[in-house]
């Protein structure tokens, strides 16, 4: 998306948002898919794994109102990536549509179990056996496609 889309949704102006991605790129939580094209014409993307809000969070040099705005316009990017496959799924063969998960989980965790549950999504993620397998690998045959995970494990006030 470009910045005058991200900063659209999430109603900041243009140049501050692209402040923002050039310096959300400079430690790699962003990336621009097109790096020759103008800054203002850039279309960024998260870069998978370059996120762990864990060394964010109660970090004094994070502006936390950026850091809530950054984390609804990953959210949404989420979200558009979700919604894509659903409105595309029936144009894929059928044993991807077979291999993909569409899941949700709600457990009653206290915050070290949530903790702990985090840790271990991220580690399975991270292994080797999947960690091998991420964008940048070189050599991928023809039968692979990229595939996007997203995993998020967050505290739900009781309704």
């Amino acid at each position: 998306m470009k910045a005058a889309g991200l900063a659209r949704r999430l109603g900041v102006g243009e140049t501050s948002m692209q402040r923002h991605l050039v310096a959300m790129q400079e430690v790699g939580f962003v990336a621009p898919d097109d790096e020759g094209k103008p800054e203002r014409q850039r279309l960024w993307s998260h870069v998978p794994g370059g996120l762990r809000l864990t060394q964010l969070v109660g970090n004094d040099a994070v502006d936390p109102l950026a850091m809530r705005r950054w984390m609804q316009a990953f959210l949404l990017s989420q979200h558009q990536f979700l919604r894509e496959w659903v409105l595309d799924e029936t144009n894929w063969p059928v044993e991807w549509a077979q291999a993909s998960m569409n899941h949700d989980y709600w457990f009653r965790l206290n915050a070290r179990e949530l903790e702990e549950l985090t840790n271990e999504l991220r580690a399975v993620l991270e292994s080797e056996k999947w960690a091998s397998k991420t964008v940048e690998r070189v050599g991928a045959d023809d039968t692979t496609v990229l595939v996007y995970v997203p995993a998020n494990a967050v505290p739900v006030r009781d309704r």
